[in-house]
């Protein structure tokens, strides 16, 4: 509409005239009664505190700005009439006046807060008040008569507050300056607010959260994970919610309140699974190590995000995973688990959680073990989608650390898995003709090579065990097939019961017709 091209210091020094151009076509706006007040640059304030600094923008500050009412009852202004040019909007004496209802932890510096629509300054507040009718603060705000439009029933009025990520700063002056607020006009067909009406100003997460449809879930952890409230909800990338709540239940458990965007809401399901995501983090599996590396903002700025699988619907409350790895794993299990028992000799050096492996692949895990007089049992839990893989030939062996053989062509080393070596571990195969069973229950070799070597178990009934004796051979035609491995006395019976195995590849006892010697 103008501009200022001159100024100089009054006569007294107590001053300082403006002259100013208005383009022809908006003179018509000036009246006798017209204001001017200042909308821009950095102002001051001291008091006993100390300086308070309030800067609009860096253009402001650099370019300046002013703004001016006048009535519309109001005669037309004298081509040399003075106007006095105000600090402010509300020193000028002007402007629509509007209360404000404000949350308790609004950030508001209080008494010169600005007001803007799309970066423009339409108005500020004049006070900030606290009564008993009303449990919030109420702002009583003087508004730019230019600008009333703005007021019907659908406006919104939000609190601007410094968001700091990886991605950018926004309203970082507001560290410094406090926070101010901004107008968004409703639909123009929008009802127009009667006198005295209350708006009420609330953060962008807020009215995110207000909106209709908008989603609430609830999550459970053991810890908060260094996690706050306004941290982003992701789902592929795109942030789809927010963090609203972080609190603790009566079970001592962390519960975090997630807020979901209406049209989002539909990605949450009941088979959802929510993780962390941020960090670099891994984890050891029968492939080698599993490693998830997110994004660079995500590093910095950790994020939580959430798979959309399962039927519709949405749960009471879903359990907060650490990372997406742990995620899956948990999926995993809850397809379940068909539990077996091993017998050995001696416990191997495995613990609780080592892996069960075929071809090196993990298929379970071991759960736990114990001491049964002269052997030890080893429980194991295989995932139901490889359990038709354990059959009558199967045979189980100790795969901990490294499998070393050495011989005149040199020496073979087998790892096994890399997770293996670490925490011990239980391998199976196919491999018939292999006594695999003990008394109903899996047996468990030292190693694959004396499983391979051992071959299958019989047992002999003799009335006389003359020259007999442990480690005695059985032959077949002169051919050793066999030997004798536990002799015990049938007092019952008048006999004498040979515990004998057979070598594998003669595997076949019911083709074995032959004697036992000394």
């Amino acid at each position: 509409m103008g501009e200022v091209y001159s100024y100089r210091l009054d006569t007294d020094a107590q001053g300082v005239t403006l002259s100013a151009l208005i383009e022809p076509q908006f003179a018509h706006l000036l009246k006798e009664k017209t204001r001017f007040w200042s909308v821009s640059g950095l102002k001051t304030r001291f008091d006993a505190s100390g300086i308070e600094l309030e800067l609009d923008s860096i253009a402001s500050l650099i370019a300046g700005g002013i703004a001016f009412d006048s009535p519309a009852d109001s005669a037309q202004s004298d081509a040399i009439q003075p106007f006095q040019l105000y600090s402010s909007l509300a020193h000028a004496a002007r402007g629509h006046a509007i209360k404000i209802a404000l949350p308790q932890d609004h950030g508001l510096p209080g008494q010169g807060t600005r007001i803007t629509y799309q970066g423009l300054e339409v108005g500020e507040i004049t006070r900030i008040d606290m009564t008993e009718s009303h449990p919030d603060p109420i702002a009583t705000a003087k508004l730019d008569p230019s600008m009333t439009w703005l007021l019907s029933q659908d406006t919104r009025i939000r609190i601007e507050q410094p968001q700091i990520g990886f991605d950018g700063l926004k309203n970082i002056g507001n560290l410094v300056l406090g926070n101010y607020l901004s107008i968004e006009p409703g639909s123009a067909d929008a009802a127009h607010v009667k006198a005295g009406h209350l708006f009420t100003a609330s953060t962008q997460h807020q009215q995110r959260k207000q909106q209709d449809n908008a989603l609430t879930v609830t999550l459970t952890a053991d810890d908060a994970y260094g996690l706050k409230q306004h941290t982003k909800v992701l789902h592929r990338g795109i942030q789809v919610g927010f963090i609203d709540h972080i609190g603790l239940n009566k079970r001592d458990n962390v519960t975090i309140d997630v807020v979901i965007d209406p049209k989002h809401r539909h990605l949450v399901k009941q088979a959802s699974q929510f993780f962390i995501l941020g960090g670099i983090t891994g984890q050891l599996s029968g492939e080698g190590l599993d490693v998830v590396v997110p994004a660079m903002e995500q590093i910095a700025d950790p994020a939580l995000s959430f798979t959309s699988q399962g039927a519709k619907g949405v749960n009471d409350s879903y359990p907060l995973y650490t990372s997406s790895i742990q995620a899956k794993h948990a999926k995993q299990n809850t397809q379940g688990q068909t539990r077996f028992t091993l017998v050995a000799d001696r416990l191997p050096s495995i613990s609780e959680g080592s892996p069960v492996m075929y071809r090196n692949f993990i298929v379970g895990e071991v759960e736990g073990y114990q001491l049964n007089g002269q052997s030890v049992t080893i429980a194991i839990a295989v995932s139901n989608r490889y359990k038709h893989l354990i059959h009558r030939n199967t045979v189980f062996w100790n795969q901990s650390g490294l499998d070393i053989k050495a011989n005149l062509s040199g020496v073979e080393i087998n790892t096994g898995s890399v997770r293996s070596l670490l925490n011990g571990g239980i391998a199976f195969a196919d491999m018939p003709g292999i006594s695999n069973q003990r008394q109903g229950e899996w047996k468990l070799y030292p190693s694959r090579q004396e499983a391979a070597q051992y071959g299958v178990d019989i047992t002999l009934t003799v009335n006389q065990a003359n020259g007999i004796k442990i480690g005695s051979a059985i032959r077949y035609q002169g051919v050793d097939v066999g030997e004798v491995i536990d002799m015990s006395p049938n007092f019952s019976q008048e006999q004498v019961r040979i515990q004998a195995r057979l070598y594998p590849k003669y595997n076949n006892p019911w083709r074995v017709k032959g004697v036992i010697s000394g």
